[in-house]
C-alpha cells in the first residue's frame, strides 16, 4: 500500500490545489525524489499486478461467501418460527 509521502503522494481531491503544490514542490528537491523513487520501485516489487488481483478476488469470494450465507439465514428462521409447533399460543385451534 501507498504511503503518502514516501512511495507517492496523496491527494485528496482533483481541487486541492495546495496539496498538489506541495507535492511538486517536494519533487524539485532531488534528494527527496530519488528516495521516493527509490521506494516505489521497492513497493512495485513487493505489490504485483497479480498479487493484488489475488487479494481482490479473495476480498470479493468472501463477501459473495458471506452475503450468499446472510440471504439464507433469514429464510430458515422464519420457516422455523412460523410453523405451528414454533407458534406461542392454544394447541387447538
Amino acid at each position: 500500500m501507498l504511503t503518502d509521502g514516501r512511495e507517492g503522494f496523496v491527494i485528496t481531491s482533483p481541487n486541492a490545489v495546495g496539496e498538489l503544490v506541495a507535492a511538486i514542490d517536494r519533487m524539485t528537491n532531488d534528494y527527496h525524489r530519488l528516495e521516493m523513487a527509490a521506494a516505489a520501485s521497492r513497493l512495485g516489487q513487493i505489490q504485483t499486478l497479480n498479487l493484488h488481483v489475488e487479494r481482490l478476488t479473495k476480498v470479493f469470494e468472501g463477501v459473495a461467501h458471506a452475503k450468499s450465507h446472510a440471504a439464507k439465514g433469514p429464510h430458515l428462521k422464519k420457516a422455523r418460527a412460523t410453523r405451528p409447533e414454533n407458534v406461542a399460543g392454544p394447541k387447538n385451534l
